[in-house]
């Protein structure tokens, strides 16, 4: 893998910074040509600082991070948050004006840079496809909370569920722990007024709940009654009593 960088933009800024400019360039024009991540006017890209730290592994934490604020206090990059989860605090990173004004334009291609000269080496590697693996742990939320009968406190749900982290498997063994307790005694009780909150149901783990028996309804009760004889012994009249 082969890095890339103006050497004017690492004279004026710093060598890190032009890195950080250079990645920034590429993926943004590539939003920007697949008309991606389009917000406010502008058009940006993505990324944690775990993930910088996984793309340039020759530069500390630390130094990422000055850079971006030094890009940043230099006018240079905008910084947002367009997250599908409002839990989700990973920034994103769009050219200001003045970044435009300075950085080379062209057209974007995967072979080629915006001064015609062959790209050489791959594009530094991106971990911002959107929501690629949050993707899938929404989806199975969604099917959750589809089939879970009392609708209530839906983020605090889904605070719940990125805890647990279900994966298919598991998923399915939720799903099929709330179609059993459906049809509990229960839950079915007063319009379904005891069904716990979704969120209270996957912190307490209640899918390993076991169905309590069906009480059974008490026998009925023993009448008292007097029996009435004659002189000779025979029953003539039972009274009942209360």
């Amino acid at each position: 893998m082969q890095h890339h960088f103006d050497v004017d933009l690492a004279v004026k800024y710093g060598v890190t910074e032009a890195i950080i400019l250079n990645h920034f360039e590429y993926w943004i024009e590539l939003n920007k040509s697949n008309e991606k991540n389009y917000y406010e006017g502008r058009y940006w890209t993505f990324n944690s600082m775990k993930a910088f730290s996984e793309i340039f592994p020759y530069l500390s934490p630390k130094k990422i991070r000055n850079a971006l604020k030094h890009l940043q206090d230099e006018g240079l990059i905008l910084t947002g948050n367009f997250n599908r989860s409002a839990y989700d605090r990973t920034l994103w990173y769009a050219f200001s004006d003045l970044a435009e004004s300075i950085l080379t334009k062209g057209q974007m291609d995967d072979s080629e840079k915006s001064n015609g000269l062959p790209r050489k080496g791959k594009p530094i590697p991106d971990n911002n496809t959107p929501g690629e693996t949050n993707n899938n742990l929404y989806e199975r939320f969604e099917s959750f909370w589809a089939i879970y009968p009392k609708k209530k406190s839906k983020q605090a749900a889904l605070t719940a569920w990125k805890k647990l982290k279900p994966d298919e498997v598991f998923k399915q063994k939720i799903i099929a722990a709330v179609q059993k307790q459906k049809q509990w005694p229960e839950w079915q009780k007063d319009n379904g007024q005891y069904i716990p909150y979704p969120a209270t149901w996957l912190n307490q783990r209640r899918w390993e709940d076991e169905g309590i028996p069906t009480a059974q309804p008490d026998p009925p009760k023993k009448r008292e009654y007097r029996e009435i004889r004659d002189e000779n012994g025979e029953v003539v009249e039972v009274v009942w009593l209360k």
